[in-house]
This record gives C-alpha cells, sequence and structure tokens, in this order.
C-alpha cells in the first residue's frame, strides 16, 4: 500500500507539471490535479460497490485512480476553451456547453472500462 501511495504522488506530481506546460497556467493544472485527488474517494467506493454486486475482482490501480480522470478533465477543459473562443460566450455557458456534450462520450468510455 506504502509502494501504490507513493506511486500515486509521484504521479500526481508529474501531470501537475505537465499541465503546467501545456496550459501555461499553474492555476488550471492545480485544479486538474485537485480533481484527480479528489476522485479517489468515488473511484474507491465504486471498486467496494464492484466488489459487492459481482464476482470479479476489481483491483485499485494507478491508472483508475488518476488516468481517467486527468483524460477527462483534458477533455472538457479543451473543449470549452475552443467554444468559448469560436463562440465568444461566457466561460461558465462554455464549461455547461462543453460538458453537456462531453458527458455522454467520457461516461460510455469509462463504463466500458469497467
Amino acid at each position: 500500500m506504502i509502494n501504490l501511495g507513493l506511486a500515486f504522488i509521484a504521479d500526481l506530481v508529474l501531470i501537475y507539471f505537465l499541465m503546467v506546460m501545456y496550459y501555461k497556467s499553474f492555476r488550471l493544472a492545480g485544479t486538474i490535479v485537485l480533481g484527480s485527488f479528489a476522485s479517489i474517494i468515488g473511484v474507491i467506493f465504486a471498486h467496494y460497490f464492484m466488489d459487492l454486486f459481482t464476482e470479479d475482482t476489481f483491483y485499485l490501480t494507478a491508472t483508475s485512480l488518476i488516468g481517467i480522470n486527468s483524460r477527462n478533465s483534458t477533455l472538457i477543459i479543451d473543449f470549452s476553451k475552443l467554444i468559448y473562443r469560436e463562440k465568444d460566450i461566457s466561460i461558465n455557458r462554455a464549461i455547461a456547453i462543453s460538458t453537456e456534450t462531453r458527458a455522454k462520450p467520457i461516461l460510455l468510455t469509462v463504463l466500458y472500462g469497467i
């Protein structure tokens, strides 16, 4: 468990610096990493409930903890920025549109991984 914890922290630090380089924003990168960190609770509960209802074993991996959430956050943020620039609407409206548009594909991708 200690190795998983250290790997998780190292992954979060690396993802943070990659996001800083990609977005050129410490605040936006921090938001993505904070979302990844906060999703641990949901992932742990999801694994627990899946173990209750199925005979299959679902292992808690770094991919399920970090990768999926970071990728989905990046998709929504990039799509929001694109809509914000092209349609000249408020950033809140752009986020709402991108979340509405991307929610179904992201959900289907997550469910396919289960």
